[in-house]
């Protein structure tokens, strides 16, 4: 074996409960209330296709400002803290 690569987020660390409670925060701040596909649909994606995603469930005709001020809080929000899973020490 040449290398391995650790899946963190969401396994180790409690990230996806974050982006999950910021998408709907900035959701009501858009006066929007997200499907409950939403989180299904935007978990694993990045780029055109979260964009896209946010397109459709934010309802506006680009989701890139809303990605990128997602991003922005959530990096903030772990440079802080990062929740750890539950046995992850043991």
């Amino acid at each position: 074996m040449k290398g391995a690569i650790f899946d963190m987020d969401g396994l180790m660390f409690d990230t996806e409960r974050i982006w999950q409670d910021t998408w709907h925060q900035i959701a009501s701040e858009h006066h929007v209330v997200l499907d409950p596909g939403f989180g299904k649909a935007v978990t694993g994606t990045s780029g055109p296709k979260r964009e896209a995603v946010i397109r459709e469930y934010y309802h506006v005709s680009d989701g890139h400002p809303i990605d990128e001020e997602c991003v922005k809080r959530i990096h903030a929000y772990l440079e802080k803290t990062v929740p750890e899973k539950p046995g992850i020490h043991e």
